[in-house]
């Protein structure tokens, strides 16, 4: 017998919150809880907890070296297996070259690509190293994870939030991945209120609250070697005005490497839409320097992460910053590593089971995030 259809749930509820709902007091509240925050970010490969190796040449030019800060990791791109594609949950995924619109570019075509180093004369935004405020006991942690025997990224896992047309209400899910076969292997989602709006700069307050609990779930409920050793998050991480986003606020929160990859760009320090779309078209189309342009602002010379066309996008980069416990150039490796269309798959993966949720219980639309 034939299952029967989900049941259309009818819920009750009122519209999206609006930004003109929050006051400039709790504007200020949230700018000063991010300012206090802040110092606890960590821009260090040292504090993965993990090895990340199969190093790349390197590139005697020095354009595209990729520097490594810890010996234990190498920011480099391992071979990626794509996962089966009788999976229910997934299209059908063509190996393809980068551009072909149809398809995935196969992973195996990112093991030639080699992650950009900080222009020299730039300053990044976070300086990397352990955090200056951390506790001695998290400190000496990190120290003997220096040099001690760690094991190798297996886990990683991504988040992400689908909300319901012209209501409050969503679902928020966590999606966990084998690596490097990404292969979906657990996951994990619960209905959500949005009490707070989207407002540039402020998508911590109104989605921390909101997915932290997903990842507690599994901590709590899974065996350890299922915990996610890494999360990528569909929002900033140090590119942004406080340099405390989405994906670092929930990265020191939760005591996570935490990587950004954000579909959109956040304006900071000046470097606004008109001038990201020269740099990357003068950088892309007209100089061909290759996928991954370091996004540098032209006023003051601060180094933010990048832009990288991934998978399989010509022409609309997601934008890379490390959150937390992950280096610049280790975080962008990560990134492609983990990326077979333009959306990182954790990220993904958890996007469609969120989404293939609400089209098969709700009695209403899917709503663009923002």
């Amino acid at each position: 017998a034939s299952s029967p259809s989900p049941t259309k749930l009818v819920v009750s509820s009122g519209p999206q919150p609006a930004p003109s709902d929050v006051s400039k007091d709790v504007l200020k509240r949230w700018s000063e809880e991010q300012n206090r925050l802040a110092p606890l970010v960590v821009i260090d490969d040292a504090a993965l907890g993990f090895t990340f190796k199969n190093a790349t040449p390197e590139d005697k030019s020095g354009a595209t070296t990729v520097n490594v800060t810890s010996p234990t990791v190498a920011a480099t791109l391992p071979t990626v297996v794509a996962p089966p594609t009788t999976a229910s949950n997934q299209p059908s995924r063509p190996e393809a070259q980068k551009g072909n619109k149809s398809g995935a570019v196969s992973a195996n075509t990112c093991l030639d690509i080699k992650i950009p180093s900080m222009p020299v004369g730039a300053t990044p935004c976070v300086n990397p190293g352990l955090a200056p405020v951390s506790t001695a006991s998290v400190s000496e942690q990190w120290a003997e994870n220096a040099t001690a025997t760690l094991p190798p990224l297996r886990v990683v896992a991504g988040v992400d939030i689908s909300f319901v047309k012209d209501t409050d209400l969503a679902v928020a899910s966590l999606a966990i991945l084998s690596f490097p076969e990404l292969e979906v292997i657990h996951t994990t989602m619960h209905h959500v209120r949005m009490t707070e709006p989207y407002i540039p700069g402020y998508l911590a307050f109104r989605e921390v609250p909101l997915v932290k609990p997903l990842l507690d779930e599994v901590r709590a409920k899974l065996p350890k070697h299922l915990h996610p050793q890494i999360l990528f998050v569909d929002g900033n991480g140090v590119h942004h005005p406080r340099k405390f986003g989405f994906a670092s606020h929930l990265g020191v929160l939760c005591d996570i490497p935490a990587i950004g990859c954000a579909k959109n760009l956040l304006m900071v320090d000046g470097f606004g839409k008109i001038e990201a779309q020269d740099c990357l078209n003068k950088w892309f189309e007209t100089d061909k320097k290759g996928p991954i342009m370091p996004l540098i602002s032209p006023n003051s010379n601060i180094f933010w992460g990048y832009a990288a066309l991934t998978g399989n996008s010509i022409k609309n980069p997601i934008f890379v910053s490390p959150g937390h416990r992950v280096g610049f150039e280790t975080a962008m490796a990560l990134v492609m590593a983990v990326t077979l269309f333009r959306v990182p798959e954790p990220i993904r993966q958890a996007d469609l089971l969120s989404r293939k949720y609400i089209k098969d219980h709700f009695s209403v639309e899917l709503e663009d995030r923002k």
